[in-house]
C-alpha cells in the first residue's frame, strides 16, 4: 500500500473539490496547507507552518497566485529557498533566474497573502529541542537529511515527522472549529477540515509508516477533532500538478524561520500582517504522544 492509496485523492480531484466547495448551507470545508521549514544545528525548535482558510477562498486565491507566477519573469512554480539561492527556473527558458530579478515577484506574492489577511491565517506548530531531548529517545532529525541517514536514525525521523503531522492536524482542527460560525456537532450542517502536507522526496522512505499513521490518526485524536477531520493528503508543490496553496505555505514558512533565527528578511514586514498563531508541543503533550505510541501496535511510530 502506498501513501496515495489512503484517503489522499489525486491533485486534480482536490483541485475540483476546492472549486466546487459546497454552499454554506451545505456545510463548511476548511483547508490547511503545511510545509516543514527544515532544521539546522543552530535552530532551537523544529517547526512546521501552515496556512488555513475555506476551500472556496483557496480556489480564488490559487488563480491570483498563478497570475503572479506568470508575470515577467514567468516561473513554473514558487519555491522560496530556490529563489533566494538563484535556482528557480524560468517558465520560458528553464534556466535559473537571478534573485535580483525575482525580488519584485516575491514582494507581489507576499502582498497577495497580506491583502487577504482577513480571510486566512497562519498556524505554526513547533517543538523545542530541549523538551524533545528530555522526553523522547534519540535526536531530532531534519527531514531534508533522509537520504543521508544511517538505518538507526530513520526511526527517529519517522517518529518526529509523525509527531509534527499529528500536532499540525490537531491544531488545524482546533483552529477551524473556533473559527467557523457553524456548530460542528450539527449532523445536518457539518464542518470538515482537510489538511495537506508536501509530498516531497525527503518523505519517500517514510510512506509506509505515514500510511499506517493516517489509518490510526482518528483513534488518537480527541473526539471533537476526530469528528470534523476530513482527508489528510500529501501533494506536490513544484511539479506540473503543483498545489499553489502549498507554495504559499512554503513562502510563509521560509520567512517565519528566517525572522526567528536572524534579522527578519525584507518581505517579512509585509507577511507579518497575516494573523499568525503559534501552537507549541508542550512537554505534557509530547509525553502524551509518546505514551499513546507505546500503547499502539507499532511503538516505533512516535
Amino acid at each position: 500500500m502506498t501513501l496515495h492509496e489512503t484517503q489522499a485523492p489525486p491533485l486534480s480531484v482536490l483541485s475540483r473539490a476546492i472549486l466546487q466547495t459546497p454552499r454554506p448551507e451545505a456545510g463548511m470545508i476548511v483547508h490547511a496547507y503545511f510545509d516543514e521549514t527544515g532544521l539546522n544545528a543552530q535552530d532551537l525548535v523544529l517547526r512546521w507552518v501552515g496556512l488555513i482558510a475555506t476551500g472556496q477562498f483557496w480556489g480564488n486565491f490559487s488563480r491570483s497566485w498563478a497570475d503572479v507566477l506568470m508575470e515577467n519573469p514567468a516561473v513554473p512554480y514558487w519555491h522560496t529557498n530556490s529563489a533566494h539561492t538563484n535556482k528557480l527556473p524560468s517558465a520560458v527558458t528553464w534556466k535559473p533566474i537571478p534573485w535580483d530579478d525575482l525580488k519584485a515577484k516575491e514582494e507581489r506574492l507576499c502582498q497577495l497573502l497580506a491583502w487577504h489577511k482577513n480571510k486566512l491565517a497562519a498556524i505554526e506548530v513547533y517543538m523545542n529541542k530541549a523538551d524533545h531531548a528530555a522526553i523522547v529517545p534519540g535526536h531530532i532529525v531534519d527531514t531534508a537529511m533522509t537520504k543521508f541517514l544511517a538505518p538507526g536514525l530513520v526511526g527517529s525521523l519517522e517518529r518526529d515527522t509523525l509527531i509534527m503531522i499529528r500536532h499540525a492536524i490537531s491544531a488545524a482542527a482546533a483552529y477551524a472549529k473556533n473559527w467557523a460560525s457553524i456548530r460542528p456537532n450539527d449532523e445536518e450542517d457539518p464542518l470538515k477540515v482537510w489538511v495537506a502536507f508536501e509530498d516531497n522526496e525527503s518523505l519517500a522512505e517514510l510512506q509506509d509508516e505515514l500510511c499506517f499513521a493516517m489509518q490510526v490518526l482518528r483513534t488518537l485524536t480527541v473526539h471533537n477533532q476526530r469528528k470534523i477531520l476530513g482527508p489528510v493528503v500529501f501533494l506536490d508543490s513544484s511539479g506540473p500538478n503543483a498545489s499553489l496553496p502549498l507554495q504559499a505555505a512554503d513562502l510563509f514558512a521560509w520567512h517565519v524561520r528566517k525572522a526567528d533565527a536572524c534579522v527578519p528578511p525584507e518581505h517579512w514586514r509585509i507577511l507579518k500582517a497575516v494573523p499568525h498563531n503559534r501552537v507549541p508541543i508542550t512537554p505534557e503533550r509530547l509525553q502524551s504522544y509518546v505514551e499513546a505510541a507505546n500503547r499502539s501496535e507499532r511503538v516505533t511510530l512516535l
